[in-house]
């Protein structure tokens, strides 16, 4: 990827900038930030489903105790 720098150091033949380096830096830089924000939802999404499986067992089991103790 093209850093800012590089990006503003950036001319084309003529001795402008080239927006279109620019723009495809930003593409760049916004498509990694997107694949890591789709990695992290991901994981929060399994951490999810782990926390509420434990819960259901731990809601389970209490209830299970509770039968056992008032017989």
């Amino acid at each position: 990827m093209v850093d800012c720098e590089q990006m503003v150091n950036t001319r084309n033949v003529l001795g402008r900038y080239d927006m279109s380096v620019m723009l495809k830096a930003q593409v760049d830089n916004l498509t990694g930030r997107n694949d890591e924000l789709r990695r992290e939802l991901h994981e929060v999404r399994l951490e999810a489903v782990t926390s509420r499986d434990n819960f259901n067992k731990a809601n389970c089991k209490a209830s299970l105790s509770t039968v056992s103790v008032e017989k």
